[in-house]
């Protein structure tokens, strides 16, 4: 029986309107990828370029679906980055390998407000503050994160910019990860393994 969103997700719809992911994230993948480039150090920065262009391609073919779908975005943040031993932030260092995207960032909206990150399929919105409420009141937020897992960080992030005003928050990954046995996700897996890479059709225009 099909269903417009998972159980587990259901919870976040009081803070986000929507989920788009750019592609799937598999352990021998991107999200491969994605741990060398913010934890194996500096030797693997350069692999901020090609995940930079992943989602700027995404985007740039697909921006006008999530428009169409969710109104107009006002503004792009990241969720900033609940690690201190990396020294960077990988978030900014992929956002910064494109000069022309198609919405407009403000990397300043949301601060981290202590060590840590929630619990799984929990929204705690403690971990975040908004750095300057007059630039979220009555926006709507694209919120950009590396990869969704449980959804946990992103929905933490997004309480913070509703309860600061934002009209309205959607969700940004580069990446949504498939765990090996856990629901439906192994015939997925095998589905993707099966077919390249297309950035031609979203989440949305694909329906």
């Amino acid at each position: 029986m099909p269903f417009s969103r998972c159980q587990n997700c259901s919870k976040y719809t009081r803070v986000l309107a929507g989920f788009i992911p750019t592609v799937y994230s598999l352990d021998f993948g991107l999200e491969s990828m994605l741990h060398r480039y913010k934890d194996f150090g500096p030797q693997h920065r350069w692999m901020a370029s090609p995940l930079a262009n992943l989602a700027h391609g995404f985007l740039a073919a697909h921006c006008e679906c999530i428009v169409d779908r969710y109104g107009a975005i006002d503004l792009a943040t990241t969720v900033p980055s609940g690690s201190t031993y990396r020294g960077f932030d990988h978030m900014a260092e992929i956002i910064s390998k494109v000069s022309s995207w198609s919405v407009d960032w403000d990397l300043q909206l949301l601060e981290k407000a202590k060590r840590g990150r929630p619990l799984r399929g929990v929204i705690d919105p403690s971990l975040y503050r908004a750095a300057d409420v007059r630039r979220i009141s009555r926006r709507s937020v694209l919120l950009f994160d590396d990869t969704w897992t449980s959804g946990s960080t992103i929905a933490s992030a997004a309480s913070v910019l509703r309860s600061a005003g934002a009209r309205r928050v959607v969700a940004f990954t580069i990446g949504r990860q498939l765990k090996p046995g856990w629901g439906t996700s192994d015939s997925l897996i095998e589905a993707v393994e099966s077919r390249r890479t297309s950035l031609g059709r979203c989440v949305i225009c694909a329906q």
